[in-house]
């Protein structure tokens, strides 16, 4: 089927078994947390289920084998995010994960930096992240804009400390390794990031620096990139206007839009037609109809919820530069999918799923710490 397993998968599934002991013999604080995307997670998994479940017993899924695969792979994702969240004890142990992760990033930022002296657009010379066989620069783009709206986030509200240093270091080597990957959707994404970020933050120097940056970014951007940015609207062979990558973006859409009139509520099941690879909003509805779309664009709402109450929750800090910067990863990731299936890329779903999880954990945290306040205060007030 072509289907490819990898050795992370096989370590999830070690990892899995080993909560699952720890749980067994008491040495688990929580089994599953109370999170706002626990509920749309799992009505998702259920969902897909049903519609493969359908389309495999109906006929209509040319290879079964994938299509159970892929439903696998799915869940995979989310138990990453559930593993996380519900094996964090404390705020120390959030903030060593967070380090872990800017790590890889600045050594992916680095590593991708080397490459940018040989790089041309429309050739194999694409960055490329480590280990990686063949250049993916859409997705290797998608990972460096959510590190990088992180790192800026942090850095906005963070106090001086070594996790404040890590960041803004990544925000300044960051956006070169972007601009190089040659990526329009990682542009895409970029751009939106920054905009939510600048609008929420309402940090009146960063509204400057982005002002100043789009009118001169004509004259100081790399004519390379500023080239690969018009190349889709400067190509006549499809609409008169746009290249055959951007056209692609269209065409699946229209295929989505077929598959709605032959299966509107059920789907053809995940991974129907072998999987389309141009869209995750027209991959979703392919595979699980408008319900399963709806699904989906509830889970994203919750995502954005779930930073939105963290932010609100803390007055300051690197808690709340952590929950800002979430907030602006899922809305560029939404962007980023219009162009890509980014929810089913495996290279951005694990790290976009333990970013989710450790908000999630720090929303239950602060949650549960405020409880307490409140009931000591209260019982200060009782025997008074």
């Amino acid at each position: 089927s072509g289907f490819k397993i990898r050795t992370e998968d096989s370590l999830l599934v070690v990892l899995v078994l080993a909560w699952l002991g720890r749980l067994g013999m008491g040495l688990q604080k929580h089994f599953l947390i109370k999170t706002p995307v626990n509920l749309p997670i799992f009505l998702i998994i259920i969902w897909n289920v049903i519609s493969s479940w359908r389309a495999i017993s109906a006929g209509m899924m040319a290879d079964s084998g994938f299509c159970i695969l892929t439903n696998l792979k799915l869940i995979e994702f989310f138990v990453v995010y559930f593993l996380v969240a519900n094996n964090l004890n404390n705020i120390k142990e959030v903030k060593i994960m967070f380090y872990l992760l800017f790590i890889i990033a600045l050594v992916v930022g680095l590593y991708t930096i080397l490459q940018i002296p040989k790089t041309a657009v429309f050739t194999t010379n694409r960055l490329s992240a480590p280990f990686e066989s063949t250049p993916e620069p859409n997705t290797l783009g998608a990972l460096l804009v959510m590190f990088f709206g992180m790192a800026l986030s942090i850095v906005l509200y963070a106090k001086a400390s070594l996790l404040k240093k890590i960041c803004v270091v990544l925000v300044i080597i960051l956006p070169l390794s972007i601009m190089f990957s040659y990526a329009r959707s990682a542009y895409l994404a970029f751009i939106a990031m920054v905009i939510v970020l600048t609008l929420v933050s309402r940090r009146k120097w960063l509204v400057s620096v982005v002002l100043i940056s789009v009118l001169l970014s004509p004259f100081i951007l790399p004519k390379s990139v500023i080239n690969r940015a018009l190349y889709n609207f400067q190509d006549p062979r499809y609409f008169g206007f746009l290249d055959p990558s951007a056209a692609e973006r269209v065409f699946v859409y229209q295929k989505a839009g077929y598959h709605i009139k032959q299966y509107p509520f059920l789907g053809g099941g995940v991974a129907t037609g072998g999987g389309v690879l141009d869209s995750q909003y027209a991959r979703v509805v392919m595979e699980g109809g408008l319900v399963g779309l709806a699904l989906f664009i509830w889970l994203l709402l919750r995502l954005i919820k779930m930073g939105v109450r963290l932010f609100r929750s803390v007055s300051d800090g690197w808690i709340k530069g952590a929950a800002l910067g979430f907030i602006t990863v899922v809305i560029g990731l939404i962007v980023h999918s219009w162009g890509n299936i980014t929810f089913y890329i495996i290279r951005i779903a694990e790290p976009f799923w333990a970013l989710a999880a450790l908000i999630a954990y720090l929303l239950y945290y602060v949650t549960i710490e405020k409880e307490r306040l409140q009931i000591a205060n209260s019982d200060k007030i009782s025997i008074a």
